[in-house]
């Protein structure tokens, strides 16, 4: 899946990058062994920089 953000000028997408992962760590992650039995991929796996 990609994932496509627009944010105001200005803001470095290291750190755009950052709350992307805290999301993807906080809330789509959440609980997911507890909840499916499974692990979702480790975050640098999932969100990263292509140039």
């Amino acid at each position: 899946m990609d994932i496509h953000y627009w944010a105001l000028t200005g803001i470095a997408e290291e750190k755009i990058l950052g709350h992307m992962k805290w999301i993807y760590e906080n809330i789509h992650a959440y609980e997911d062994e507890l909840l499916y039995d499974a692990k979702y991929e480790p975050t640098d796996n999932v969100l990263y920089f292509i140039k």
